[in-house]
């Protein structure tokens, strides 16, 4: 709901859709760490009528993270089943900043520091804890449970057991205050992706990862680029439909499952009049999504 917010806050400033997204993604980082932040990558489709400047726009921008340079096809064959996982060299170079600020520069309408405003303003001030974060730690074989199990990793992840799981202690209400990440997002929304590839930051991105095993350089972090692509279209009863293309699997596996719901229009027709999410609803999705993956 934070998160949703700060969205909203920009749509009643006069920002538009990708205003929107990007002060949510940010937001996002400070309240849901565990699941979209900084530190990650991603995909984006835009969508845009009218953009003040551009006219329509419709494109894909893929800043999912990369391998750092000195990774070669070969480099994970020796060093055991969890190195892809586990450690410094599971990390990849983090696109999500230059995803979101390249974003925001080409076809957003307002400014760095108006966007990341309220993120900052979260990670400063806190927010409590709720029901999807607390379980977020706790459940199966997640954060608490690995930490306790070995106690050195208490202290090599101290920050994190102390500030965000509460020394594993963390329930729904608890203050959680970021006021170190309130910091980063800062020197974004005053530098741009220097603030975040280049400077301190960076180096401190290197010398974690690295002391965990990873293999990262500064200039892996300030070479890095998302692309822009043109995003992936099919039709489906009379509609054009814009997809997510590679490196993201999405998008094919939406064109394919609609694919097949065309060739077998009756098998469609047949579920949807049993109910949606009946039992011949559910088969039909089911298999479709199945072949499309496999494929």
């Amino acid at each position: 709901a934070l998160a949703s917010q700060a969205g909203l806050e920009m749509l009643r400033a006069g920002g538009n859709a990708v205003d929107a997204a990007v002060a949510t993604s940010f937001a996002l980082s400070v309240v849901r760490p565990y699941s979209c932040g900084i530190g990650g990558g991603g995909f984006m489709i835009i969508r845009l009528a009218d953009h003040k400047g551009r006219g329509p726009v419709t494109v894909a921008i893929n800043f999912r993270e990369t391998a750092p340079a000195s990774v070669k096809p070969d480099s994970y064959e020796s060093l055991g089943e969890f190195a892809a996982t586990h450690g410094g060299m599971a990390v990849g170079i983090p696109g999500q900043v230059e995803g979101m600020l390249h974003a925001l520069e080409r076809y957003g309408t307002l400014s760095r520091e108006q966007v990341l405003a309220p993120a900052i303003r979260l990670a400063k001030e806190g927010f409590k804890a709720d029901a999807h974060y607390v379980k977020s730690t706790q459940h199966d074989d997640l954060v608490i449970p690995w930490m306790r199990a070995e106690p050195a990793r208490q202290e090599r992840f101290a920050w994190l057991w102390e500030r965000c799981l509460k020394r594993g202690g963390v329930k729904v209400g608890d203050h959680v205050a970021l006021p170190e990440q309130a910091r980063v997002l800062e020197r974004i929304a005053a530098e741009g992706r220097a603030g975040f590839y280049e400077g301190p930051v960076a180096q401190a991105i290197v010398d974690a990862v690295n002391a965990d095993g990873g293999r990262f350089t500064l200039e892996d972090l300030r070479g890095y680029r998302c692309e822009e692509l043109p995003v992936l279209t099919s039709t489906f009863r009379g509609r054009t439909v814009i997809g997510m293309p590679p490196p993201s699997s999405g998008g094919i596996v939406v064109e394919q499952v609609l694919g097949m719901f065309e060739a077998r229009s009756e098998l469609l027709t047949d579920a949807i009049s049993s109910g949606h999410n009946s039992p011949a609803y559910v088969h039909l999705v089911t298999e479709a999504g199945k072949h499309a993956f496999a494929d």
